[in-house]
């Protein structure tokens, strides 16, 4: 049961998609455990301390500590035995694989390309919008004048 599907093909999607959906399990529990911590009454129904780090469990915790467990056996399932989805990131891994990529001299050339049409384009729109401000301000003044 706890043999994944296809073990040892798409290793790398698979980590990269399970540490993206950990991180946000991680950020909506923490988000809904800080918000439940907002009610008095709710933050006052002390189940216990966790030995050893006393880490106070109370009914906020317990429901993001729940919450994250499940969403981690979710994800777990998803990406290590649900044949779609684990075939999906093996063939996703298999073509990132057939990508050539740029040396580090074509990216640096590209990039200078980039941002010198951006600066020409932003200069450009700049002056558009110096002259229809000025044409608008002396029609403006001297038709209202």
């Amino acid at each position: 049961m706890l043999q994944l599907y296809r073990s040892g093909q798409g290793k790398w999607a698979r980590l990269v998609a399970a540490g993206g959906s950990m991180a946000l399990v991680i950020f909506g529990c923490w988000t809904l455990y800080n918000y439940l911590m907002g009610f008095p009454s709710l933050r006052k129904l002390e189940i216990g301390t966790i030995p050893g780090v006393e880490v106070v469990v109370n009914l906020p915790f317990l429901v993001a500590a729940v919450l994250f467990c499940t969403l981690g056996l979710f994800i777990y399932y998803f990406l290590g035995h649900h044949k779609k989805v684990c075939d999906f990131l093996i063939e996703t891994e298999l073509e990132i694989k057939k990508v050539s990529w740029p040396s580090g001299s074509e990216v640096l050339g590209s990039s200078l390309i980039v941002i010198v049409a951006v600066v020409v384009f932003s200069l450009f729109a700049m002056l558009c919008d110096v002259v229809i401000a000025f044409v608008m301000r002396f029609f403006y003044v001297r038709g209202g004048g």
